[in-house]
């Protein structure tokens, strides 16, 4: 029982984020599907970059589609010419690029008021109850972040946008940026398989 007990605390101060996201595939796209998807993350921060990337690659599926890491092929600290880019992209077998990136952050800030509980602290067998003591719990701020970002979809082969998607994430008071972003790279993943452009 006490083991339950403290799963139960553990699983409540766990940071959860939720995504709500509104996705538009081209009038163009025709039934088309990808297979190899270069993933770019465009956020300035290399950790979530590389978080987010990576994150999105976990939901590859084998023999069907794969999420490529941007950072896994094109190294974050040189430039590229078009014929590099060209030869990196095909060598991997690159279909369709995702860039995602980030746009305004805040947080929902809030305050937890206090409760009081009373309880009989002194009994005698005369008089009753003859102290009574207040225990104060609660009484808190809590700051609840949320972000928003643009999902693209671009074939490699024509280099026009099949795919725009815009997206809000927010966290619980336990959540942080990195919370954000899994959030943020599971509901971009599940949204390429709804509209049916990776299979």
């Amino acid at each position: 029982m006490r083991d339950h007990l403290a799963f139960l605390s553990l699983l409540f101060t766990i940071g959860c984020a939720r995504t709500s996201m509104s996705s538009m595939p081209s009038p163009d796209l025709a039934g088309r599907t990808f297979h190899y998807i270069l993933v770019v993350a465009g956020v300035a921060d290399l950790g979530l970059r590389r978080d987010m990337e990576l994150r999105v690659a976990s939901h590859n599926e084998q023999g069907r589609y794969e999420f490529i890491p941007s950072h896994q092929v094109f190294f974050p600290g040189r430039q590229y010419d078009n014929t590099e880019v060209a030869t990196l992209l095909r060598e991997h077998h690159i279909d369709a690029t995702l860039v995602i990136l980030p746009g305004d952050v805040g947080s929902t800030t809030g305050y937890v008021p206090p409760t009081y509980t009373s309880g009989c602290t002194l009994w005698s067998s005369t008089q009753g109850c003859a102290q009574v003591t207040t225990t104060q719990s609660g009484g808190y701020s809590y700051n609840k972040p949320w972000a928003q970002f643009t999902a693209s979809l671009y074939d490699v082969n024509t280099g026009k946008a099949i795919l725009v998607a815009s997206a809000t994430t927010g966290g619980n008071a336990y959540a942080h940026s990195s919370t954000l972003v899994r959030s943020m790279a599971d509901k971009t993943a599940a949204q390429l398989l709804g509209d049916g452009l990776v299979r």
